[in-house]
């Protein structure tokens, strides 16, 4: 059963516990602060300190400072509150550029005419991660929600940072608990016990694989079907979006760091984890997807936050 997700409206109150440009504060004081902040918003979920791998077959590790990171994909319903809270600053023509550009369904999928027409302002889909929004939007996002959090009297820091989460910083939560983790859930299979699938992605196999004898190229001759669900409710998965917390966590309590939507990070031009229109390949959290710039927006493209402290 799904857990209820805390709406944005409260959750980017909760700060995290990095320590960059600090003033000397106590450790108690330091710990009863994220004591509260984690019983009252426990959706922005502790990451420790620790390293990581450079890069898959690397020996080379990253040192990560501890930090906070959200455990869902930003929804159509906290862009939607998003879009509310600027608009009271901005022009109606700015508030309009905000806007998820949902034509991008048909572009890249040109049967998806009814999600074009639902997706964003349905809601049946307010819990799926928004899509079709591009970086320079994210900015806007994170920079909204930094003032926020910053003019509020519910955050005891002096300065906070809301940003989208660097590579290593995704790569090391993805992994949760586990040691040289290639996937969220530890081990190398995406398939339960009973075959199904533990993400939203796209399911190939031999079968649904031809090549022209001409040009050489493959192609698929039918998608999959793709099931999920536990024994009460199995269900087949169309090739589209799910609800947030549709799959189980990692052991950090982070649902979807593998599929659903590629998550954008920091860098740019670099995706993370896949979506539900690639193969498993790119569930593994090391691997990399690419974008061109000015076309950072698309269907199969989301993003979640992660938040840093500047100054206690």
């Amino acid at each position: 059963m799904k857990t209820k997700l805390t709406a944005l409206a409260l959750s980017v109150f909760l700060c995290l516990s990095s320590t960059i440009g600090q003033t000397e504060i106590d450790v108690k004081t330091k710990n009863k602060m994220h004591k509260e902040f984690t019983k009252n918003f426990s959706n922005y979920i502790y990451i420790p300190s620790g390293t990581i791998a450079e890069s898959e077959y690397s020996e080379k590790k990253v040192a990560l400072k501890k930090f906070r990171i959200y455990n869902a994909e930003i929804t159509n319903d906290e862009w939607k509150y998003f879009i509310t809270g600027i608009s009271k600053d901005i022009s109606k023509d700015s508030v309009l550029k905000l806007l998820p550009d949902t034509t991008l369904w048909t572009t890249y999928f040109p049967s998806y005419g009814s999600t074009k027409d639902y997706y964003y302002s349905h809601p049946a889909y307010a819990k799926y991660p928004v899509t079709n929004v591009s970086r320079e939007q994210i900015d806007v996002f994170c920079k909204w929600v930094t003032q926020e959090i910053n003019k509020s009297e519910k955050c005891p820091y002096k300065e906070v940072k809301v940003r989208l989460p660097k590579e290593h910083e995704w790569m090391y939560a993805a992994g949760g608990m586990l040691t040289n983790a290639v996937f969220p859930w530890g081990s190398t299979d995406v398939y339960d016990t009973e075959g199904k699938m533990k993400a939203n992605f796209l399911p190939i196999n031999q079968y649904n694989i031809k090549r022209d004898s001409l040009t050489g190229k493959l192609s698929f001759t039918e998608y999959p079907k793709r099931m999920i669900g536990d024994r009460e409710h199995y269900k087949e998965l169309v090739n589209m979006t799910v609800h947030v917390l549709e799959f189980k966590p990692n052991d950090y309590g982070l649902y979807n760091m593998a599929g659903n939507v590629a998550e954008f990070v920091e860098e740019e031009g670099i995706t993370k984890g896949g979506s539900f229109d690639d193969p498993a390949y790119y569930l593994n959290i090391y691997k990399r997807q690419y974008y061109q710039a000015g076309k950072s927006a698309h269907p199969t493209r989301g993003f979640r936050i992660l938040l840093e402290i500047i100054e206690y």
